[in-house]
């Protein structure tokens, strides 16, 4: 995964905003590679990924 691949899937607009989503500093964020981030964030950024699916699915069974 890319750091554009995080940023597109969880809807963040800037690294400071990936940054603040993964609760970590934006120096972090920079300086990962532009062609993979570390393994252990791409983890993280797909649970983050998930579980914002798991809530909307949620919020809509709600509405419904």
């Amino acid at each position: 995964m890319t750091r554009n691949d995080a940023l597109a899937l969880l809807k963040c607009s800037s690294f400071l905003e990936l940054a603040q989503k993964l609760k970590i500093s934006p120096a972090a964020v920079s300086q990962w590679d532009d062609d993979a981030i570390p393994l252990l964030r791409e983890f993280q950024i797909n649970k983050l990924y998930d579980e914002t699916i798991k809530n909307s699915s949620s919020s809509e069974n709600i509405q419904n």
